[in-house]
């Protein structure tokens, strides 16, 4: 019989990783009202790792953005819903963009 292993959602990660990822999500990306195509989701990956210490996956972090009140790029005909590396309504005006400018 096939193992069929399924990545945990990022509501299943221990509750005080889920903390330290939304608690950077909130100190340093602010939204806006249109979807930037130069933030995706692949983009914050290793900032999130460097900052904090914690690797968690694309899927996890695409959870964790929508829970902090973000929204994804809308679905269009040609993008595959499956795509992990999502465009977001992240601000380039948001702290993170200035704390990795140097």
């Amino acid at each position: 019989m096939t193992d069929i292993r399924r990545e945990i959602t990022f509501a299943e990660l221990p509750d005080p990783v889920q903390q330290t990822v939304l608690q950077w999500i909130r100190s340093r990306l602010r939204s806006v009202p249109w979807t930037n195509r130069h933030v995706t989701t692949y983009g914050l990956l290793d900032s999130i790792d460097r900052d904090t210490g914690i690797a968690i996956s694309a899927t996890q972090l695409n959870q964790a953005l929508v829970q902090s009140g973000f929204r994804a790029l809308q679905t269009d005909s040609v993008r595959d819903p499956a795509q992990l590396a999502w465009n977001w309504n992240i601000s380039i005006r948001s702290p993170y963009f200035s704390m990795h400018r140097r």
